[in-house]
């Protein structure tokens, strides 16, 4: 299967009152995929 770039997108409130997104791209084989990979490499700063 050929693996495509994704783009997955985080947004928070912030105490600041401000809304923060954070990106991570990676390449994978489909959306839920490169969703299960963001969030790997969120749990490794958590």
């Amino acid at each position: 299967m050929k693996k495509t770039n994704y783009v997955v997108t985080y947004l928070a409130d912030y105490p600041c009152g401000h809304r923060h997104f954070l990106r991570i791209s990676m390449a994978a084989n489909d959306a839920i995929e490169a969703i299960g990979k963001s969030q790997a490499v969120l749990s490794t700063f958590l």
